[in-house]
């Protein structure tokens, strides 16, 4: 059987709404059917924050 692949994240509105996310650009399917303005904020990956902390750490 296949298996669904996860998105890497989902949009804000399907993240507020508590929704499965297809992850599509420009538009998910959820905000394409309902009209919404599908926006996507950057995650930053733990290596990055990691990387912040250990700046500030330093001063």
């Amino acid at each position: 059987p296949r298996v669904p692949r996860r998105t890497a994240m989902a949009c804000q509105f399907c993240r507020g709404r508590k929704l499965k996310c297809d992850g599509g650009r420009p538009s998910c399917g959820n905000c394409n059917r309902r009209g919404y303005p599908c926006v996507y904020t950057p995650v930053y990956g733990s290596f990055y924050v990691a990387e912040r902390f250990l700046i500030i750490l330093q001063f």
